[in-house]
């Protein structure tokens, strides 16, 4: 246990693909991955009382907040991703590749992690401001088909 090593939340970044580019989504506040299995279950004669399961259907969504940033406008961060670049792409109701990836603290990706990638559509995508603070979305990928750690683009 002397050996283990703890990340910060802030090197588990989240990008999409636009413009044939991945774009991390900027000054995200939070994210993750919640994967789930549906079970056909049964009970048979040669096994009376005992449920037996099996995985039917997979599903995955991808849940993440920010704080909004200028990422399309004059002057805006246009190599990153913020609810105006991502509200085009919800709105359009378009897969959008993703790419999770664990960070070192010089911003290379962690060897000893996979990155993990796929597809998905917004389920829901959220932005609140309130007098006195930053302007904030949330937003939810719902999975289209499984995760990988296979590159779809490498070498892109």
């Amino acid at each position: 246990m002397a050996n283990e090593t703890f990340y910060m939340g802030n090197l588990f970044m989240l990008y999409i693909r636009t413009g044939g580019l991945w774009k991390p989504v900027s000054c995200m506040t939070s994210n993750g991955i919640s994967e789930s299995w549906n079970f056909a279950e049964t009970v048979t004669a040669c096994d009376p009382g005992v449920t037996r399961r099996k995985p039917t259907t997979y599903s995955y969504e991808i849940p993440y907040e920010g704080v909004f940033t200028d990422t399309s406008g004059a002057g805006g961060d246009t190599a990153k991703a913020s609810w105006d670049t991502l509200s085009g792409i919800a709105r359009a109701k378009t897969a959008v590749d993703w790419k999770i990836a664990l960070l070192q603290d010089d911003g290379d990706e962690e060897p000893n992690f996979a990155p993990q990638y796929g597809t998905a559509y917004f389920s829901a995508l959220d932005i609140s401001a309130t007098m006195e603070d930053f302007i904030t979305y949330s937003a939810t990928f719902l999975g289209d088909g499984d995760i990988t750690t296979t590159d779809p683009y490498p070498g892109y």
